[in-house]
């Protein structure tokens, strides 16, 4: 994907494209800030084999974003993105000297389960995909993560 179109993208969706020093971002950091959008802080790795593939995953991902791949994956990017907002929240408390531990605890397992949403509904949109294409239903157990290519 060229670098207009991630710039277009990143307009369209009101992402920050300046840079902080030179004044712009890079490839890289434009790709960052995109999956950092669409999916929250703290993303972990994002698997992909090349520069392509990931601006692929990352269309695929304002796709879902716009409702175009339907109701469950706009929910499961929701519930990813929310998780990872929880997952932040709890690391930048666990760094201030007087912090409750109950909250941080709170906010990890609230994390926790946003992600086992996220996972029931991307699991209830494989059984819809599967049963529309009549293909068999053993195939759509996955694990948080597996469909954006982003680690838990």
């Amino acid at each position: 994907m060229s670098r207009a179109t991630l710039v277009r993208l990143a307009k369209l969706n009101k992402v920050s494209i300046d840079g902080i020093n030179s004044g712009k971002l890079s490839m890289d950091q434009l790709r960052v800030r995109l999956l950092e959008f669409l999916f929250g802080p703290n993303l972990g790795s994002v698997k992909a084999a090349t520069a392509d593939a990931l601006d692929l995953q990352i269309a695929r991902s304002f796709m879902c974003l716009r409702g175009e791949l339907g109701g469950h994956l706009v929910f499961s990017q929701w519930c990813i993105r929310k998780a990872n907002h929880e997952r932040a929240d709890a690391s930048r408390l666990s760094k201030v000297k007087s912090t409750d531990r109950d909250a941080i605890d709170a906010l990890l397992k609230s994390a926790g389960h946003y992600l086992s949403m996220a996972n029931v509904s991307h699991n209830l949109h494989s059984l819809e995909a599967s049963l529309r294409d009549g293909k068999s239903t053993e195939h759509c157990e996955s694990t948080p993560g597996e469909e954006t290519g982003i680690d838990q």
